[in-house]
């Protein structure tokens, strides 16, 4: 019998409240079968969300728009924080949100949704551009990064140019993926996507892609797992016309 969501919820907490007791026991065994028991609870009930959530936006008359639209589905994780009084973690339920997976809403269509289904080839060779394009930056050698970086054998049949790392030729990939994903042709008579990539977009990637390495001095370079959820930002920044924006320590205005 299928679980509700209602249902699923409960369980959760009822998991993250037995995590919190294997914290306060002590016993490395208890919090990591405890943990373990909540993180599928907490998986469970996120991926029944995302069924539910697919299947409105695969009633909508334009469904890529729609997931494009609101970019994101609801769900829940667990964060933890130090009680004063203990000094004892304490594990709690945490709303959230989670970048749409376009792949997996796909798959949860009895249609296709992709005007062309190769651009999951083109997402692992722009993970390669853009992460080379990183190592380069950070001092690393680029031959080397070509002969160590790990591609599927489909990816490695991509034409990755002359000069595979500048932001002409990010751009030309990335603007195809976008064509691949969702095209509405211009009007022009030319065969072109009304939406476009700009250099912006390809900057905005660079920029949030990587995260600190586990060793000292060290970068760690974005997988396809992270480049299909920025391409999704991006596709949404497109189709709704936004801005990116920036955050950083204001000079506050006085009253």
């Amino acid at each position: 019998m299928t679980k509700t969501l209602m249902e699923l919820r409960a369980e959760a907490e009822a998991s993250v409240a037995e995590l919190n007791k294997a914290i306060l026991s002590d016993s490395h065994k208890a919090i990591k079968d405890a943990n373990a028991k909540a993180s599928a609870t907490i998986s469970e009930y996120n991926m029944l969300v995302q069924n539910e959530e697919f299947s409105v936006i695969l009633g909508y008359e334009d469904p890529m728009l729609e997931a494009l639209t609101r970019l994101t589905l609801p769900c829940i994780k667990t964060t933890t924080r130090v009680e004063k009084d203990t000094g004892y973690e304490h594990a709690e339920i945490q709303e959230d949100k989670a970048v749409i997976n376009l792949v997996a809403l796909e798959e949860a269509s009895e249609v296709p949704l992709f005007p062309n289904g190769q651009w999951r080839y083109w997402l692992a060779s722009l993970t390669y551009r853009l992460a080379a394009r990183a190592y380069q930056d950070s001092g690393g050698d680029a031959k080397d990064f070509s002969n160590t970086f790990k591609m599927s054998e489909g990816a490695k049949g991509v034409d990755l140019g002359a000069t595979p790392t500048s932001n002409a030729q990010i751009v030309k990939q990335l603007q195809a993926i976008v064509d691949a994903i969702y095209f509405v042709d211009n009007g022009e008579n030319v065969g072109l996507n009304q939406y476009k990539v700009l250099t912006k977009d390809v900057k905005y990637m660079l920029y949030i892609m990587c995260s600190r390495g586990r060793k000292t001095l060290s970068v760690s370079l974005p997988k396809t797992s992270t480049m299909l959820r920025l391409v999704t930002e991006v596709l949404h920044r497109i189709v709704t016309d936004a801005d990116y924006t920036a955050e950083y320590d204001m000079i506050e205005k006085k009253a």
